[in-house]
Order: C-alpha cells, then sequence, then structure tokens
C-alpha cells in the first residue's frame, strides 16, 4: 500500500528569520528574512521526522517587491503590497526571490542546493507555481532565449480587453494559459523550478502530481 502523502508547507522568508523585533512596514534590512542556505540537513531531518513526505516551499519564485538589487528591475513601488509584496505576484517565473539567499547572484544555486538537501533528507518538493498570477510588471530577466516573454506582444493600448475572451469558457481559458506555461516551463533549462510543479488555477485548483 502506497504511503499517504503527508506535506508540511514552508515560508523560507519566514521559516529562518532570526530577527526578533520586527518593525510593521519595515524594510529587509529593518525586519531580515530567512535564506534558503539556512534550511539545513539537520532542520529537514526534523521534519521528515514528523512522518513528513513532501515540502512544500512557497514563495521562491522571484515577485514583486520594494527592495533594489543590482541586475535586477525595480517594481513600481505605488503598486507593489508592503515592502515585501506578495509572493503571487510574481515577476519572473524564471527566477528566484533575491530576498531568500545568501548571494543573490547565485540565488538559482541555492534554491537547487536546498532542493538536493531535501532529497538526502528522504523528502520530495513541492513549489507553488501559479500561472495567472503575476505582478503588474512582469518582465523576466532568466527565461530562455527562445521563450517569449509573458505579455511582450500584449496592446499596452488598452488596459482589459474583453475580446480576447468572451470567446472562450472559463475551462477553456484555464486550458490555454496552462498550456503555454508549462510548453514555456518543458524548454527551460533550468530544470529545478520544473522539478515538481503545484499548480493552481484561479478559483478551481486543477490537481496536484506528486513525482521524483
Amino acid at each position: 500500500m502506497n504511503q499517504k502523502p503527508i506535506i508540511y508547507q514552508l515560508f523560507p522568508r519566514l521559516f529562518t528569520n532570526t530577527c526578533d523585533h520586527c518593525v510593521p512596514n519595515g524594510t529587509i534590512k529593518q525586519n531580515g528574512s530567512g535564506k534558503m542556505n539556512d534550511i539545513s540537513i539537520p532542520v529537514l531531518k526534523k521534519i521528515k521526522d514528523l512522518g513528513v513526505t513532501h515540502v512544500w516551499y512557497t514563495g521562491v519564485i522571484r515577485h514583486a517587491n520594494k527592495t533594489h538589487y543590482k541586475d535586477i528591475p525595480d517594481c513600481n513601488p505605488h503598486i507593489v503590497k508592503g515592502k515585501a509584496g506578495s509572493p503571487y505576484a510574481i515577476t519572473d517565473y524564471y527566477d528566484i526571490d533575491p530576498d531568500i539567499a545568501v548571494s543573490v547572484k547565485n540565488r538559482m544555486k541555492e534554491f537547487e542546493n536546498l532542493i538536493q538537501r531535501t532529497h538526502e533528507a528522504g523528502m520530495k518538493v513541492i513549489i507553488d507555481f501559479v500561472p495567472n498570477h503575476v505582478a503588474r510588471q512582469y518582465h523576466s530577466i532568466a527565461k530562455p532565449a527562445d521563450v517569449e516573454d509573458l505579455g511582450a506582444n500584449d496592446n499596452t493600448n488598452h488596459a482589459f480587453s474583453p475580446i480576447s475572451i468572451t470567446c472562450l469558457n472559463s475551462s477553456s481559458l484555464q486550458a490555454l494559459i496552462l498550456g503555454k506555461v508549462m510548453i514555456s516551463i518543458m524548454k527551460c533549462r533550468q530544470k529545478p523550478l520544473a522539478t515538481i510543479v503545484f499548480i493552481h488555477i484561479h478559483r478551481q485548483m486543477t490537481g496536484m502530481k506528486l513525482t521524483n
């Protein structure tokens, strides 16, 4: 008989943050941020000892925030939630949140190492992937060269165009969005982002596939 999956949701930004004097609406310098590197083998083994089979890492994909980083596009501060932003306001589906990396330029490698440590601890990995939740200013700096950037051919003269969706019912639209995004992911050479995907569709969960 197959073991029943037991999933432990972990938000790296908070999980290993050692700041004990957080300031309301404070900056990352004031309030700190947990780091992927601090989710160590001993920590993961303690999670494993709880009977956990899968770790669900939430908020690892790069999303809108107000922190400035060299070589990463800044976000308009007037349309970002708080200082840290929302982990579901994605700015690059192929990148990792720099806030949770010790070395910003090596953030993808740190994420790959986290996946490896999780596997070594005897657990599988799930990450959030929400194909219809993007920030107002989406622009990928990490996508493969042959992948068209999301929204690259949008007509920016229109804030909203009902023509593109009125011909589709909701399930057809979801399938269209999901299909295009998944094709882009399969082309991606940064396989950890597509290793195990936990997919949400707005107002409807299409399902979860647990694989090696």
